[in-house]
Parts: C-alpha cells; sequence; structure tokens
C-alpha cells in the first residue's frame, strides 16, 4: 500500500491547498532529496567484496526500523486532501530517486540482491514475484565461487544474486581431487 502512495507522490506538485513536504518542493524532488539524506547517513559496508562482480558495495541505513527489523523514513504526503506523514521503506525511496516511480505494473515484492536487509543501494534491489522473491533465499550463501582465477556462477536468477564465496588455497574448503606427490 506505502509503495503506491509513495509513487503517486512522484508527479505531485505542491499548490496553495496541495503541500507536499516543504512548500515549493514537488513530489520526485522531496523523495530525491530523502534519498540523498538516507545515502549520506548510511554506511558502506564491503565484506562481499562485490568490485569482483563490478558490483557497488552495500550502503547499510541508519534509519529507524519497522517492526520486522527494516529501514524506514517518515515523509509528508497529501491523502485524500489530508496532509499525513507515513513511513516509507527507505529502499523504495532511494531506488525511486534512482530509477523513478515504481509503476502499477511493477511484480509485489522488492527482492535485495544482495540479502542484506538494511542496504539502500537501489542497484542492489529488483522488483520481482513472492515466488521469484523467496527462490533467492538459496543463493544467500554463494551466488558464485571465486577461487584463484576462475569464478562458477551458481546463480539462476537475472539479475544475479550478489553473495560471491572467496575461496583461497589455504581455505579447510579446497581440498585437492588427486595428491601431486604420487
Amino acid at each position: 500500500m506505502n509503495r503506491v502512495i509513495l509513487s503517486t507522490l512522484w508527479d505531485k506538485t505542491p499548490g496553495r491547498n496541495n503541500r507536499v513536504g516543504r512548500p515549493q518542493i514537488n513530489g520526485n524532488q522531496q523523495i530525491i532529496n530523502n534519498s540523498i539524506s538516507i545515502v549520506n547517513n548510511s554506511t558502506p559496508f564491503n565484506a562481499l567484496r562485490l568490485e569482483q562482480l563490478n558490483e557497488l558495495p552495500c550502503l547499510l541505513s541508519s534509519q529507524s526500523l519497522d517492526s520486522r527489523g527494516r529501514p524506514q523514513r517518515s515523509m509528508r504526503v497529501i491523502i485524500d486532501g489530508t496532509p499525513r506523514k507515513i513511513n516509507f521503506r527507505a529502499y523504495h525511496i532511494t531506488w525511486m530517486a534512482a530509477n523513478g516511480p515504481i509503476l502499477p505494473d511493477h511484480p509485489p515484492q522488492y527482492s535485495h540482491r544482495c540479502h542484506q536487509p538494511l542496504c539502500v543501494e537501489p542497484t542492489h534491489g529488483v522488483w520481482e514475484s513472492d515466488v521469484d522473491n523467496k527462490d533467492r533465499n538459496r543463493c544467500s550463501a554463494q551466488s558464485h565461487i571465486f577461487f584463484q582465477d576462475y569464478m562458477i556462477v551458481l546463480c539462476p536468477h537475472t539479475p544475479c544474486c550478489l553473495t560471491p564465496l572467496i575461496l583461497t588455497t589455504s581455505d579447510s574448503r579446497v581440498v585437492p581431487l588427486h595428491n601431486p606427490q604420487q
């Protein structure tokens, strides 16, 4: 429901009796301003070493959390002529600022390709069906395996999940298939 309200805010322009946020700021500028604030107050998190996948690191939100542990941000909106303050998910705001409004034909679920629920990096999000969203759970441990100069892609999703596993020869999970001394 809130994503629909957030999308209707995108094209609203303030009028004398149709105040959206601060006076003289239209809806999409309000979303962009909130997105900038969310990103500026986020912490880069690169434990996944996503540069090997040519992806940006996660941005972990420092916004307050809802009851399910998701970052949220309050914004003023007009609903049926009445100004209200509503909490929106922070990653929806940053995604919209980067990509435009969430259209009615978008699939219903926002998936975190990095499996990081606090991440607000817009390139890490994708809209998809509930079934596809849940199917991403099988990639939460390893979407790619990096070993020396090789990369094995295990993730069947488009776009790919962002949870690489990087192995080294000293890693106990790397076992030679043959004994080189024989």
